[in-house]
């Protein structure tokens, strides 16, 4: 049997599934914007090939998200749903499934007593380890009873979500502590099963300093303490010898008693979530260093490969310069930038300027001011408002999909991006300037990445890369030779991902 993929004008024969089938419904849960971009690819690809329906559903309580979310889901023709219950109306055990409805009517009787002043409360304070002094468990444990109201509640949601679009495959941008976990364990319990869209890369490192010392582990607090004795995973002990939780103890006991809790909270895709889309074996070597299961991983390729091996296609000076090594016009360095969002006041920064706006002057006029250049510029999807309007008001920003733009540039600047990947796999030397100083070592060993720390550095190595062919050309060399393990361009990735979600879908 054979499908087809319908790529702009292009119509590219794909074997396993029939047009003629019943469409297929897919849930895609978006909840930040940075996650948005690649799961609309996934989802483009799977409505092109005629099998599958497609609806996003919106999880954000930002109004102004939605909005901005919706508006680009519209763009693409697809359908949105908020992540609420319609009729206000809570589903019924018989939706909930009465061993999980039993589990919530229990704990919630339990935890309730807690508040209790009398024997009673002593009594369910015992059972569930909360011994210690009384006034301290009465005062955590009215956050308590909040956050367990509020993980029912998602709970509720999911349910009510899944019986409306009935999905046979679920897609999410990723399954830890910042995932929507009630979605995928419901979709586990009704045999659906759940797909990541990676759309980040980032390792254990990035999360504990994002935590730092918000969460210590305090002996004096009995939730704390009943946490690290029956739930030790959500403790980490740094180099210091400080004890840190991962979030603070009543939200993740409220996980944990609700069976919504991750596997490794300390991994962005520690969940429970069937597989994870894996671009590459550089990412597969990250995803096994972090802990995820063999079984968890398939590989696909990165969809956004295939977006650049089709600009190539029909672009000869792209094509050209990607085999020859070289830039796309001689004498002339076509530079993208992708300018970040707003780190200078973050705890573990160590940023040379004193502002966004210094920031981003200096980027915009060190790159102004490079000859025989001509700059793109773009802005990171998490940039606020008014940093993205600042940046607008000293150049022209464009809008265009990443993907179509490094196939056309010939250095990339950015900082600690997830988009030096497909740098290194389009062979484009990049420009890495941790200018927070946040000291992460995802690109350190890549190719043809230069690691920079300070505005010095910064300016050198974009005129290097631009005034030098011979060091431009030596860069680019060590991308042709080491650049294989951080993904190719096969324009494969969408049948391979197609074949991946038939499989997750079959029943």
């Amino acid at each position: 049997m054979e499908y087809r993929v319908v790529r702009g004008k292009e119509i590219v024969q794909v074997s396993e599934l029939s047009p003629n089938l019943p469409q297929i419904s897919v849930l895609a849960v978006v909840q930040l914007k940075t996650q948005l971009n690649e799961l609309l690819r996934a989802a483009t690809v799977l409505r092109n090939s005629q099998r599958y329906r497609v609806v996003f559903c919106l999880d954000t309580e930002s109004p102004k998200l939605f909005d901005e979310m919706n508006a680009q889901c519209a763009d693409a023709g697809f359908e949105t749903v908020p992540f609420s219950i319609p009729d206000g109306i809570p589903p019924g055990w018989h939706e909930v499934g009465w061993k999980r409805s039993l589990r919530a009517w229990f704990f919630s009787r339990v935890f309730s007593a807690i508040l209790e002043p009398s024997a009673w409360g002593l009594i369910a304070r015992w059972f569930v380890g909360l011994r210690g002094d009384a006034e301290d468990t009465y005062a955590e444990a009215n956050h308590f009873t909040l956050c367990w109201s509020n993980e029912l509640e998602q709970t509720h949601k999911a349910v009510s979500l899944l019986s409306r679009i009935k999905p046979r495959l679920v897609l999410v941008g990723e399954d830890g502590t910042g995932g929507n976990a009630a979605i995928v364990a419901l979709a586990q319990e009704h045999g659906i099963q759940t797909l990541i869209i990676p759309y980040e890369y980032s390792q254990k490192k990035q999360i504990l300093m994002s935590v730092g010392l918000r969460f210590p582990l305090r002996p004096t607090s009995p939730f704390d303490r009943l946490l690290a004795s029956r739930f030790p995973k959500w403790v980490h002990t740094r180099d210091d010898g400080v004890e840190i939780l991962r979030m603070p103890a009543v939200i993740a006991l409220a996980r944990e008693y609700q069976r919504l809790a991750p596997v490794n909270p300390w991994t962005v895709h520690g969940g429970i979530a069937n597989k994870i889309a894996v671009e590459s074996e550089i990412m597969r070597q990250h995803y096994s260093g972090e802990g995820l299961p063999d079984e968890k991983l398939a590989y696909t390729g990165a969809l956004a490969s295939d977006d650049m091996y089709r600009m190539m296609k029909s672009d000869a000076a792209s094509a050209l310069a990607f085999d020859r090594g070289s830039k796309r016009d001689p004498g002339k360095t076509h530079i993208l930038c992708a300018i970040p969002p707003d780190y200078v006041d973050h705890p573990s920064a160590k940023c040379e300027f004193k502002s966004f706006c210094e920031l981003a002057d200096f980027w915009i006029d060190s790159l102004l001011a490079i000859p025989n250049a001509e700059v793109v510029f773009q802005t990171h999807p998490g940039i606020g408002k008014k940093d993205a309007e600042y940046v607008r008001s000293r150049v022209n920003v464009t809008d265009d999909n990443i993907s179509s733009l490094i196939p056309r540039c010939d250095v990339l600047v950015t900082s600690v991006s997830s988009i030096i990947r497909l740098a290194i796999i389009c062979r484009k030397p990049v420009v890495n300037y941790d200018v927070y100083n946040f000291a992460y070592r995802d690109y350190l060993e890549a190719p043809g990445v230069m690691a920079v720390t300070d505005k010095g550095k910064f300016q050198a190595a974009i005129q290097g890369l631009s005034a030098d062919s011979a060091f431009y050309s030596a860069t680019v060399a060590s991308q042709i030779k080491d650049g294989s393990g951080w993904g190719v361009l096969d324009g494969q990735s969408a049948d391979r991902f197609l074949k991946l979600s038939a499989s997750m879908s079959a029943r």
